[in-house]
């Protein structure tokens, strides 16, 4: 049980070192979420800070939940993997020390899809990706993204509780996108612009 809460803790408290929020403050010392959308993700330091920032911040918060899952299946079995999973999703949508004002967990959830299943979350990376290279809306292929993870997991057959964890990072998705949806639904949703 000590183990269990350690490696929740550890989980969430990753999550919550919200690498936007930070680079935005070493690279400009601004607080990215007075620019922007506001929200300290990806797709806003894309906007405020340019291509590379937002790599870096990307492949960063992919390896939190890669990291997450290896150390969860180190130490215990697939109970543990799925605890740490998703409190180091909740660390970085709702990180303490921001005001529970975080992002919206969609790069560490990709990062934990690639840890659980390689092939199967490249296929559905593939295919987001594509939906935003069609569409330039980053909400659009993010959706897509964690839609596709529990039905893509079902179809192939992937063990329940790995089925039960996505469809929990699709609901906090959601919950964190709800404006991004009622912008898709009137079709007001901010599109990169790459010039």
């Amino acid at each position: 049980m000590k183990q269990f809460l350690l490696l929740s803790l550890i989980s969430y408290f990753l999550g919550s070192l919200n690498i936007s929020y930070i680079f935005a403050k070493f690279l400009k010392n601004i607080d990215i979420r007075d620019f922007g959308s506001g929200n300290p993700g990806t797709t806003n330091v894309l906007r405020v800070l340019g291509f590379w920032p937002a790599l870096f911040v990307f492949i960063i918060d992919i390896l939190k939940g890669v990291f997450c899952v290896f150390l969860a299946t180190y130490f215990g079995t697939n109970t543990y993997m799925l605890f740490s999973s998703l409190f180091v999703i909740v660390g970085h949508n709702w990180p303490l020390w921001l005001r529970f004002k975080g992002g919206k967990g969609v790069a560490t959830s990709v990062g934990i899809a690639f840890a659980l299943n390689f092939k199967i979350a490249l296929i559905i990376f593939l295919i987001s990706f594509f939906i935003f290279l069609r569409t330039k809306t980053m909400s659009l292929a993010s959706l897509t993204f964690v839609f596709l993870l529990p039905l893509f997991f079902y179809l192939f057959g992937l063990t329940y509780i790995y089925v039960i964890l996505a469809v929990i990072i699709c609901f906090l998705a959601v919950i964190r996108h709800r404006t991004n949806i009622i912008n898709l639904m009137h079709k007001k949703e901010r599109k990169i612009n790459f010039k």
